[in-house]
Order: C-alpha cells, then structure tokens, then sequence
C-alpha cells in the first residue's frame, strides 16, 4: 500500500502540474486578453490596449500555474490513494490466496511425513481459522480435510464446520462434506451394514429422519431401512419384496438425476453411489434366488394390522357394493354427512385409504385424521385442521381464521362454486371422528365442529364429508345423534364369503395351495370372515410352514396358526372388549358358555347384533374372540 500511495503521489504531481501549467497559460491568456482588452476599453486610454494584454497575460499565467499545481497535487494524492489501496488490496488478496495454497500444499506434504496424528494437529494452521480474508476458494482443501476424515472424524467435522462458516471456503467444506458422504454410504452398502445408516451411527451421513433430507441422500436412508429389513426376514418373499422398494426408490431417484440438465458437485458424486447401491442390491437379489431354489418357501403376503397402501391393495378384498354405494352417494342430487362405521380392525381405514384409486379422477379424495387431534394447535377448531388439509391437497390460499367455523364454510362455498363449474367432486374424508367425543369430555374441544358438519352437508354440492367411527352415533352421544340426524350411515361389516375365500387362497397370484383338506372353512368360520382375523391367521400359518420347512399345512399347523393368532389379537379383542357396557360384557361371558344368546337379554342382544358381536341367531359371530372371552373368566 505504501508503495502504491507513493506511485500515485509522484505520477499526480507530474501529470497535475504539466497539465496544470498547460492549461493555465492557456485559460490564463484567453482570459486575460478578454479581461484586459475589456479593463482597458472601460478604464480609458491611458493604459492602452497594450498594457491591458500584458496585464492579463501576466495574471493569467500566475493564477494559471497556481490552480494548476494545487488541482493536479490534490487530484494526484487522490487518484494515488484509490489507486494505492485497490493495488495494496488485490495485491494482499493474491498474496493470502497465495500463501493460502501454499500453505494447504505444506500441510498436506508434511502430513504425509509425519504419524497418523499430525493431520489434525497440523489442521491447526488452516489458514481460514485465523483470518477471514479469503475470498477465494483453497485447491486442495477438499482432499486435506477428506484425509483427515481417515484419521480423526470429529476433527474433520469441526473444520468442515468452520470452513462452512468462512467467506471463501464453503464450497470446498460442501464438496468435502458429500465426499464423506457417499463414502459412508458406499462401505456401508459393501459391508452390509445398513443398519449403520438407520441408526445413526456413521459420522458423515445424517440421520434417517433429519428435517431438510432430500434428493439422493433421502433415497438412500430410505433405501437402508427397506434393505435391513430384507436382512432382518426369513422369509424368502418379504426379502423379495423389501429389495423391490429399495430399488425401485434408487432408480427413481436415478431417473430425476439424469433429467437434470446441470448437476453439482455433491450430485455427481452421489450419483456414483446410487449405481454402488443398485449393484449391491443385484447381489442380493442373485442370492436371494439361490437361497429360494435351495430352500423353497411358501409365499407370506398376508398383512395383519397396518394400513393397506396402494401398493397392498391386491389384499384388499370386497367392498366394492360400498364403494359404489359412496359413488351414488356423492351425485349432484345427493345432501348430507357420509357416515362410515364398523368395528376395529374391519378395513376402515384401509377403504379411506384406496378411495382415491376406486372413485375416478372426477372425484377428489382429501384425507384428514383425527387420531392425533388432541395433538394439533388448532385442536379447539377442528374445522381449521380439515381446511388447512384440503388448501394442502389442491393448493388453495388458506381460508379465514377470524370468523369461527362460518369462515370455514364460506371458504369451502366458494370453492364448492370452482368445483361444481368443472363438474369434479371433493371428498372429504375424516377417520377417527370420534375423537371429537374424547376432547368433549376432556374439555378442549366442543362440539361446534358437528354444526359445521351439519351446516356443509345442507349447502354443499359439489363437497361432501365421510366420517369413519368405530362407533354409531347413537353410542357416541344424544348430541351425535341430533346433529348427524341427517347422516348417510354405512356399516362396513365382515367380508362376504367369496371374498374372504378368494382372499385366503389367492392373495397374490400364483399361491400355492396351502391348506389342508376343509382348512379354508374352518378358517373362515373361526375367524367369522373378520378381514383382520382373516389376514393374522393366513400370515401365522405361512410363517408357521416356512420355520417348520414345510409347504403344505397339517391339522395341527391349523391349530397352531389359530392359538398364535389368537394371542396375537389379544390387546384388539382387549379393546373391543372395553367398548362394551357391562350388561353387554355379560351376555357375550354367557353367550360363550352356553353357546347361544339368552333371550330375555333384549336390549344388550340387540347391541350386540347390531354392532356385529352376536349373529343373527344369538351365535359368537367371531369364534376366536368368543375364545379370547371364555379365557378372560
């Protein structure tokens, strides 16, 4: 800088005072022959016109040469100053990028000298820890802090940390960062060792549910998850199936990478260790095939419990008179709540679920649940929770909050107008309504949420609500009744017998006949076409044959799958139990015992049958939980 300031001040005063004197003289006689001829005209005669020149040239060329010096010193030292500092400036900027470099080139050569321990030691003199006056990215940082991730994780996160924090240094941090990355992930996948990744336990992959995962690395932590439970299974087709989803999710994310048109970094490098994940996932597969040829195994797709997806609706039997029957339900001439009830574990949520995939795409399908409703912020106004699931869903500015639910039903009216003019329909559908009841009780929630029900059902066309219970409204409460009195109910009961048998023997293509002689009635007349019984006793069975070595089943592998089956089922039949009053409770402990219903039980009996405990005939419509009951005396 001084060297600049010092240039600037001497080229200043060259260049002012020449320039300067120059144009003084010349501004200076111009002026001073105008002055001096128009001083001497005014002044008289005794001057003369020749003293009037030389008057004004004199002065001119002094005033001149004064200006001229003082300008071009001032406009020097100025010029040299800016000049100085950008030279001083650009010129310290190459000299810490350069000693910058020099100093990684050091570091790196000497690391490779010294123990295992100097490279974090000498990661010390990192030149962006001491100063932040790097502007420019280091060559050879990414490798450095790479080796030292090889001899000290921790050291290596802090200074990829730190060179994340710098001005210049980001990029090589972030590059660094993703090489780690795909490292982990790729000896992970090598090593099979997936569940490293799904527990957390590698240092330079993020853990499976961290916020803001996207692209490759979420397709990997979810891939891990579906590839450790291939490994976890013993069953030939579950591996099948866990294999498929994990490399179905790779190329799709594989896919997304090659319609990019420019890629980063982080993107490119990563993109080798999806095709690393993809060739292992082969490997499994070969395996997998050799395993199954020398050990074959009957079939397990029978799924007891969760959800049926999409992806399960194969398993999703009937029903399809009560999809038809919602169909008719949501034409143009139709008012009124949708009420869909039946018991625990009937294929409730499973129906809601596949909704979208049996209706047609005239007919939008918005899910809402209110499991966890005592869990949302705006728990005391159900009707925002709906509104905010159905802005979501067609992504819709979100509607007033200030109005109560009169706001939400004007908001739904005027997109109820959109609908109608495109002739599509909005299906709204609310599964586990019955929490309602639960916050009425507890005090967080009023019932204000069934007027607004009962409001949009008489106003709406094009919108319509389908409420899932566990419960008829009868048993949930006077103030259910009153204000659903209006309500389409339909129950949703056990399957039909055709179903439940197609069900059992074919629950994906190509099953093989797995029963013995009369197995499939029993089961169907144990489990009294109860979908979920159906499916626990099918997946009991299957897993009973294949830890036994055996293809086809034996009477007692029959009794086996019901008494596991059974056990299974006990904390659902626990709870089907609770829902009883306790006249009802008493007439099913009878029920069991003499094996029929008493006849002088009018108004528990007539529950009872209603909600499906009983037959039509007074019988245990569901003999394994008949079972459970006589076991809990």
């Amino acid at each position: 800088m001084a060297l600049g300031v010092a240039w600037g001040v001497a080229v200043g005063v060259a260049v002012g005072v020449a320039g300067g004197v120059a144009a003084g003289v010349t501004l200076g006689v111009a002026l001073g022959v105008a002055w001096g001829v128009a001083g001497g005209v005014a002044g008289g005669v005794a001057w003369g016109v020749a003293g009037g020149v030389a008057l004004g040239v004199a002065w001119g060329v002094a005033l001149g040469v004064a200006w001229g010096v003082a300008g071009g010193v001032a406009w020097g030292v100025a010029g040299g100053l800016a000049a100085g500092l950008a030279a001083g400036l650009a010129l310290t900027r190459l000299v810490d990028f350069g000693v910058g470099v020099l100093t990684v080139a050091l570091l790196s050569v000497r690391a490779r000298w010294k123990s295992k321990e100097s490279r974090a030691r000498l990661s010390l003199w990192l030149p962006y820890r001491h100063h932040d006056l790097l502007y420019f990215s280091l060559p050879g940082l990414r490798s450095f802090l790479v080796d030292l991730a090889d001899e000290d994780p921790v050291i290596a996160r802090e200074r990829i940390a730190e060179a994340s924090a710098s001005i210049g240094q980001k990029r090589p941090a972030r590059e660094a960062l993703a090489e780690l990355t795909a490292r982990d992930f790729e000896r992970a996948a090598r090593n099979r060792r997936f569940d490293a990744i799904t527990s957390g336990q590698l240092p330079f992959t993020p853990a499976p549910k961290t916020e803001g995962v996207s692209g490759p690395i979420l397709a990997v932590l979810t891939a891990s998850a579906d590839l450790l439970a291939s490994q976890a299974s013993l069953s030939h087709s579950r591996k099948r199936k866990s294999l498929e989803a994990a490399e179905e999710r790779l190329v799709r994310e594989q896919q997304a990478l090659t319609r990019s048109p420019r890629l980063t970094f982080e993107e490119r490098r990563l993109q080798r260790t999806l095709a690393v994940w993809r060739q292992v996932i082969a490997e499994e597969r070969v395996e997998l095939e050799r395993n199954a040829a020398a050990q074959p195994q009957v079939p397990t797709p029978f799924i007891a419990g969760p959800i049926l997806s999409t992806r399960d609706r194969q398993l999703f039997r009937g029903r399809r008179d009560l999809v038809e029957l919602i169909d008719h339900d949501l034409g143009d001439d139709r008012r009124g709540v949708l009420l869909l009830f039946g018991q625990r574990r009937m294929g409730k949520s499973s129906l809601l679920n596949l909704l979208p995939t049996q209706l047609g795409a005239r007919v939008v399908v918005v899910s809402s649940n209110f499991q966890r409703l005592s869990g949302e912020d705006d728990r005391s106004r159900p009707d925002l929770v709906v509104i905010s699931a159905i802005a979501k869903s067609l992504r819709q500015p979100h509607g007033s909050r200030s109005d109560g639910w009169s706001g939400s039903l004007a908001w739904l009216e005027n997109l109820d107008r959109v609908l109608e003019r495109d002739s599509r329909r909005l299906l709204v559908t609310i599964d586990e309504v019955e929490k309602l009841e639960t916050g009425r009780r507890e005090g967080w929630v009023g019932l204000d949420f069934l007027d607004f029900l009962r409001a949009a059902g008489d106003q709406l066309i094009a919108t319509r609500f389908l409420l899932s219970s566990a419960y008829r409204p009868s048993r949930l409460g006077h103030d259910w009744s009153d204000r659903l009195i209006s309500a389409l109910p339909r129950e949703l009961g056990p399957l039909d017998p055709d179903s439940a048998r197609s069900l059992l023997m074919e629950p994906e293509p190509g099953f093989p006949d797995i029963y013995p002689p009369g197995g499939v009635d029993r089961i169907l007349e144990r489990t009294g076409r109860h979908p979920f019984l159906l499916q626990l006793v099918g997946d009991k069975l299957c897993f009973h044959l294949n830890s036994v070595g055996r293809l086809k089943a034996a009477e007692e592998d029959l009794d086996w799958a019901f008494e596991a089956a059974r056990s299974t089922a006990s904390e659902v039949f626990d709870e089907l139990w609770t829902q009883r009053t306790p006249e009802e409770q008493s007439l099913l402990r009878d029920t069991v015992r003499e094996g029929k219903a008493r006849k002088d039980c009018e108004t528990p009996r007539r529950e009872l049958e209603r909600d499906g405990f009983l037959t039509s005939d007074g019988r245990i419509a569901f003999p394994l939980f008949g079972e459970w009951v006589d076991g809990q005396r």
